[in-house]
């Protein structure tokens, strides 16, 4: 009878669960036969300590024997019904669990489901961090959490080293009683504050390492027992496997994110969307035509000079100072920086998404560039006055693309960015030299000085002014007025 209800059960119960390739499903149904075992030998022990003695009566052994045997399958079978509704919820919290992919979600999966066989008012999660312990997620029915996110300790002076050593969840079902006796304890005496009065407290241990914690706490005393013990024992292994998977896939999310921010400061953001859609290596080639653009070149006169004078680390210092101070006037006026070539600096106006007031946009950058480029302090021993900014504009059509397969590039080409390019080549210290299309198209908000006729090599004889200022707002409302 013994041997044919083991197999029976066994049977029965292999067959009425899904997931048979997964070898962490057979653990489960290995340990679920080794409860059946102890419950059928507790029964049958149960059952041979009331045999009757030769001596007795025939009549009341056969029926106080009967009555025992009734008693023991009756408690066996509510005891193999009660694990096989353990094991369907274990499989159904762990299949739940497993379909999170980030760290939160798990950990939310895990305080949405596990109430089923474990109570708690609240779940703590930590991570272990080098000789530290770092709360990473915590959960509680209290409207106020006294650990909480990124609360920590120092592993060392907690009592968890004996709960790593132990290799299983340690019960403390009088919470207040233990304080009495720990007053070090500051992680219990916040439990306390928050109304917890017993814990469970659960080590996840990974590939034999322990990777962190899991706090269940109970806001009534004498919560937790043995059964609650071995049931997250059962479980402990794929939630720390599942831990560990999230981890690796938020490292891999932030890895992601780093690098889609570095191709964004790179290229303009619609290139990089583009680009990250395309398969690697594989696409069309990225080009475009603009038919009206606004183009500025900067240069440092006398750098040359300067950059033989100072050590190395002074002249990155300082160009890398100079050109983050345009680079936030170029994000806050909605210029978008191009690159930069030594000390030229080029920026571009309307593109890839068209501005129509980008002539305007272009010269403000221009202006505001020449304002504050004397407030960046040269490197040690340079003459500050020797040092100054020449500017050239001008506007039309361009094409613009991506070029390189590994080191991208996005640029602009045309007699646009080249005339541009000579604006500033042929400018001088301080000033900012246009183009005469560019100084009809500012008008009158605009302070220009006509320079006349620049010889500009490989386009021709240019008409060119220097821009000065823009008029102050306030004349504008008084005139409008």
């Amino acid at each position: 009878l013994h041997h044919k209800n083991e197999t029976t059960q066994t049977t029965t119960c292999t067959k009425s669960l899904p997931l048979q390739s997964d070898p962490r499903v057979h653990t489960f149904f290995d340990a679920i036969n080794d409860m059946l075992h102890e419950e059928w030998d507790r029964a049958s022990s149960k059952l041979n300590s009331r045999r009757p003695s030769i001596a007795g009566s025939v009549e009341e052994s056969s029926g106080d024997s009967m009555e025992v045997l009734g008693s023991a399958l009756s408690q066996l079978g509510n005891s193999m019904e009660g694990r096989f509704t353990e094991l369907r919820t274990i499989q159904k919290m762990t299949q739940a669990i497993n379909e999170g992919m980030l760290l939160n979600d798990v950990l939310e999966h895990v305080w949405m489901h596990f109430r089923e066989i474990i109570p708690y008012n609240r779940i703590g999660f930590s991570l272990i961090d080098g000789e530290s312990v770092t709360a990473v997620w915590a959960k509680s029915d209290s409207t106020t959490l006294h650990i909480g996110k990124g609360f920590s300790m120092l592993l060392a002076e907690t009592s968890l080293p004996s709960v790593i050593d132990s290799k299983r969840p340690r019960v403390l079902n009088d919470l207040e009683a233990y304080y009495q006796e720990n007053p070090q304890s500051d992680s219990t005496r916040r439990i306390l504050l928050e109304g917890g009065r017993s814990s469970l407290t659960c080590p996840l241990i990974s590939n034999g390492k322990p990777i962190g914690f899991m706090f269940f706490t109970s806001f009534n005393r004498s919560t937790y027992s043995g059964t609650h013990v071995e049931l997250f024992i059962h479980l402990a292994g794929q939630l720390a496997i599942i831990v560990e998977k999230s981890r690796l896939y938020e490292g891999l999310l932030q890895e992601q994110q780093r690098s889609e921010a570095l191709l964004s400061n790179i290229l303009p953001p619609r290139i990089a969307q583009h680009l990250k859609r395309a398969p690697s290596g594989i696409g069309p080639t990225i080009a475009e035509a603009y038919d009206d653009v606004s183009i500025l070149f900067c240069d440092m006169t006398n750098f040359t000079i300067m950059s033989c004078s100072i050590p190395p680390e002074s002249l990155v210092d300082y160009l890398n100072r100079v050109y983050s101070t345009f680079d936030r006037l170029a994000g806050r006026l909605g210029v978008l920086k191009v690159k930069t070539i030594g000390d030229a600096y080029m920026c571009a106006c309307g593109v890839p998404e068209y501005d129509e007031n980008h002539v305007c946009a272009i010269a403000d950058m221009a202006l505001q560039m020449m304002q504050v480029f004397p407030t960046v302090a040269p490197p040690h021993n340079v003459d500050s006055h020797r040092i100054a900014l020449r500017i050239g504009i001008h506007c039309g059509p361009v094409v613009a693309g991506v070029i390189g397969k590994k080191a991208f590039s996005w640029d602009m080409w045309g007699t646009t960015v080249n005339t541009a390019s000579r604006m500033e080549s042929t400018s001088l210290p301080g000033r900012i030299q246009v183009t005469n299309n560019v100084r009809e198209r500012l008008g009158s908000r605009y302070v220009c000085e006509g320079r006349g006729i620049v010889a500009i090599k490989g386009i021709g004889d240019v008409c060119t002014a220097f821009l000065v200022d823009k008029v102050a707002q306030c004349l504008f409302q008084i005139f409008d007025y």
